[in-house]
């Protein structure tokens, strides 16, 4: 609740201050809006976020948490020295590279327990592999705030049922700071997250996934509701790799894209985007709870939702 407030009641200054200083985006070949909306809003999440982390970093049992949640706010402070100033895509990649980097040794938090150093590799993969997802998503009204709320709600929930208490309080906190900026984004939104949000928000849920699976969160339903995000990602990234275009050039080829922009609109797309993965959340939720094969067998089921959303665009 805390969270959600402050958030909120920091948008509509916010809004006036990123006007002022022109740190807007402007429409172009890459976006799906028309007009200047000012871009940075994910301030608003993190000051939201901090605040709820503030009680929860008091805790004595914060654990990783006491590097995961700074790690998130120097993600999110990089971003949005690259919404006002534009960063190449060297520097920040060393950048959030260093930062994964730096969390993964101060924590100890592996996702492979009996191998260490690639369990530490893995998890620096993952958070920067998800942290630029996310921001290639975060390209219609709504669809990143619609995905963030399942996932941390998944997170929560999961870390609650799994003995990972702090987790789970961390990853409301989070939900309720998203859901205080959703107004001001969905629908007609008056302000976008911006690199700053979604540097902050993809590394806080890969980050509080990775802790969660490091407290013995069940695997499946800790990763399961990020699937769709990385799989549009990852087929636009080998589509383009296979025509031998340049990947810096703007495009308009994610999957969410083509639907919105073939006549589904934002709305009816983030609804689609966000039911899908409200779907994985529930199958990974149920897959967690059994073992062995009934678990593999119920996920691969569930993830069936993927290629269906993937191949969307051709039978619409």
């Amino acid at each position: 609740m805390l969270g959600a407030t402050v958030s909120a009641l920091t948008c509509p200054a916010l809004i006036r201050i990123l006007v002022r200083h022109s740190v807007v985006d402007e429409a172009g070949i890459r976006s799906s809006h028309t007009g200047s909306i000012p871009r940075g809003g994910g301030v608003a999440i993190m000051l939201g976020s901090a605040a709820g982390f503030s009680m929860l970093l008091r805790s004595s049992a914060a654990g990783p948490l006491k590097w995961a949640v700074p790690c998130a706010l120097l993600l999110g402070g990089l971003g949005l020295i690259d919404d006002v100033r534009t960063l190449s895509a060297r520097h920040r990649l060393l950048a959030q590279t260093s930062l994964a980097t730096a969390f993964v040794l101060a924590s100890g938090v592996s996702p492979v327990a009996s191998a260490r150093w690639a369990g530490a590799a893995l998890a620096v993969l993952w958070l920067v592999g998800f942290v630029n997802a996310f921001n290639f998503m975060d390209g219609i009204n709504g669809i990143s705030v619609g995905t963030a709320v399942v996932i941390a709600g998944s997170l929560s929930l999961s870390s609650a049922r799994w003995g990972s208490p702090t987790t789970a309080v961390a990853a409301a906190a989070l939900l309720g700071a998203i859901a205080g900026f959703a107004p001001f984004n969905l629908v007609r939104a008056r302000l976008f997250m911006g690199d700053v949000g979604s540097y902050f928000v993809g590394g806080a849920l890969a980050l509080l996934a990775l802790v969660a699976i490091d407290d013995g969160v069940a695997v499946l339903a800790a990763c399961l509701p990020f699937t769709l995000y990385v799989a549009d990602v990852a087929c636009t990234l080998f589509r383009r790799i296979r025509r031998r275009e340049n990947l810096a050039t703007p495009h308009r080829e994610h999957t969410y894209q083509l639907l919105a922009n073939g006549g589904w609109g934002h709305l009816q797309t983030t609804l689609f985007v966000t039911g899908m993965t409200l779907v994985l959340a529930a199958v990974g939720q149920l897959a967690g709870g059994l073992g062995g094969a009934l678990a593999i067998a119920v996920a691969a089921a569930g993830i069936l939702v993927v290629p269906i959303y993937l191949l969307m665009p051709s039978h619409r």
